[in-house]
């Protein structure tokens, strides 16, 4: 497993935030987790550290119903980008049910997977796990 894994949170909803990061600190501590309400600014800071070859998330946990720029438009937005070095791997987090346009993501491989809230610890620690390996 790669040493200090960052992963990154994005909800715009603050209670969801600090969930997940608590989870992730729980699962493994060595990850580093970056919390961001705001899609837009998480979306302009990564592509500023794609650019400059900053040190890029390995991980981002996406909320899919995010005001402003949802989960889809942030995933089609990073697809856009010609990445440095690699793209971080996706995992989206969901009140609802997987529709058909997160499947088709899902199924093209745009997102390494997809979570349901409230999300079981269990399940987030082996997702996260699968993807640093």
């Amino acid at each position: 497993m790669k040493q200090n894994p960052i992963v990154w949170v994005i909800d715009y909803n603050e209670v969801d935030l600090l969930v997940a990061s608590r989870m992730i600190a729980l699962c493994e501590p060595s990850f580093t987790c970056v919390g961001y309400k705001n899609a837009n600014i998480a979306l302009k800071q990564l592509i500023n550290l794609n650019a400059n070859q900053g040190t890029l998330p390995d991980i981002i946990l996406l909320e899919t119903n995010m005001p402003t720029l949802d989960g889809v438009a942030f995933t089609e937005a990073c697809y856009l980008q010609n990445w440095q070095t690699f793209m971080p791997k996706l995992l989206v987090l969901s009140s609802e049910t997987i529709t058909p346009k997160y499947q088709t993501l899902v199924d093209s491989h745009s997102l390494s997977g997809y979570l349901e809230k409230p999300i079981a610890v269990n399940s987030l620690c082996l997702n996260l796990r699968n993807l640093i390996s």
